[in-house]
């Protein structure tokens, strides 16, 4: 039968129906066409580097393993941006803490800081689109006051999976 033939073919792919294509593909255009409009306007291109780069250290004072993918890496490598889809971009910023988001932020950049030997670290966006058409985007820095805050919770937590990992119950 076709469609049995249709999957057997397609084993171990993600079919996408058309309209979660649709949606990406319009979310994609909107990020680059703001892109281009930022650039445009005088600022540094923040899209074109790197992708998806994958970083792996041993936290120095827990000495668990640690690992963290970054999105994108500026061309000067001067930003890392983690890219987030929203219902709401105007909602992001009041929303980011309850998906520990901030504290994302702080492991990448702690595991920078492991892996380079660096105190300075590249700077924090989040550049979020919505997925429903117009499709608009928001750049979203992280402050030094928020990744220090974030820093901390992120060492409690931590802590806390040394502390559940080492216990004599645990195997």
């Amino acid at each position: 039968d076709l469609a049995a033939d249709y999957y057997r073919e397609q084993a171990g792919r993600i079919i996408l129906p058309a309209d979660d294509e649709a949606r990406a593909r319009g979310c994609a255009a909107a990020v680059h066409d703001w892109h281009a409009r930022w650039v445009e306007a005088g600022n540094a291109p923040l899209l074109g580097g790197l992708t998806e780069q994958s970083i792996a250290w041993v936290d120095d004072e827990t000495g668990l393993y640690c690992r963290g993918r970054i999105d994108a890496v500026s061309p000067d490598q001067s930003v890392w941006l983690d890219l987030k889809t929203t219902g709401d971009a105007e909602a992001f910023g009041r929303h980011a803490g309850n998906f520990c988001y901030p504290e994302q932020a702080a492991h990448y950049l702690d595991g920078y800081r492991a892996l380079t030997g660096q105190d300075a670290t590249p700077r924090w966006a989040w550049l979020v689109v919505e997925v429903d058409p117009p499709h608009g985007v928001q750049l979203f820095w992280a402050s030094p006051e928020l990744l220090a805050r974030a820093k901390r919770r992120r060492r409690i937590a931590l802590e806390r999976i040394l502390d559940v990992l080492t216990r004599p119950d645990a195997e």
